[in-house]
């Protein structure tokens, strides 16, 4: 396999940052076709001709799949070698979290809806979520945050879109579209990479990823001091 965690296409970013998420989405196709080159050790200028020059990701624009080039390449650059094994395997509900982790980690505000919305739904055990909730929460944010403040409305309004979307292509909320509300849907993470996870010290991600066990723990043991 061909690295590529010494490279830097894009400056990192601290993940204490709120950062816009305004293209790219999921990328779920796309990631995966990267990711098995990268398992597979194509090369970075291989990859670089695949995509801009055969059109690999089937994107018609050029400027729009160096774009695109760009944003899997960071987000993959950030991934030790299982990581990426697993986003090329052929389980698509590893490769799925697996790609959703990578973006958790970029985006503070992702971070703060599921912890402060949808965990603290599952804590009182209640499993929809309404498009007022999320209008409230993207609402308070810019209120207090001088960062969100800054983005024009334009930004702010694809990043909140594409935050929720994001949720939704990773499995976690399931549009109910004649109410304007979301079903939470926390489900066990596939065994391989909940364990590669603890392994690498990324346990605390688990209950954002809205890992059943967790969230179950988490809510017995909320149950528990609320009823002391």
């Amino acid at each position: 396999m061909s690295s590529i965690n010494n490279q830097i296409f894009l400056e990192n970013k601290s993940e204490n940052e709120y950062i816009t998420y305004t293209r790219c989405l999921f990328a779920f196709i796309e990631t995966v076709k990267i990711a098995n080159l990268l398992d597979r050790g194509e090369t970075l200028e291989n990859i670089h001709d695949l995509v801009l020059q055969k059109d690999l990701l089937q994107i018609r624009s050029l400027a729009s799949r160096k774009s695109s080039l760009r944003i899997i390449l960071k987000r993959l650059n950030l991934l030790s070698e299982p990581y990426i094994q697993f986003i090329a395997s052929d389980n698509i509900d590893v490769q799925r979290l697996t790609i959703f982790w990578t973006i958790l980690r970029e985006h503070r505000l992702l971070r703060e809806l599921i912890r402060e919305v949808i965990i603290e739904k599952l804590y009182r055990l209640e499993r929809v979520i309404s498009d007022r909730d999320l209008q409230d929460f993207f609402l308070t944010k810019y209120e207090q945050q001088e960062a969100i403040k800054s983005w024009s409305e334009s930004t702010y309004q694809k990043t909140a879109s594409h935050i929720v979307t994001t949720l939704v292509r990773a499995g976690l909320l399931y549009p109910i579209q004649y109410r304007k509300q979301y079903e939470i849907r926390p489900a066990p993470l596939p065994r391989e990479l909940r364990d590669q996870l603890i392994a690498d010290g990324w346990e605390h991600y688990l209950l954002l990823m809205l890992d059943f066990h967790q969230v179950t723990a988490r809510a017995l043991n909320t149950a528990s001091m609320g009823s002391v």
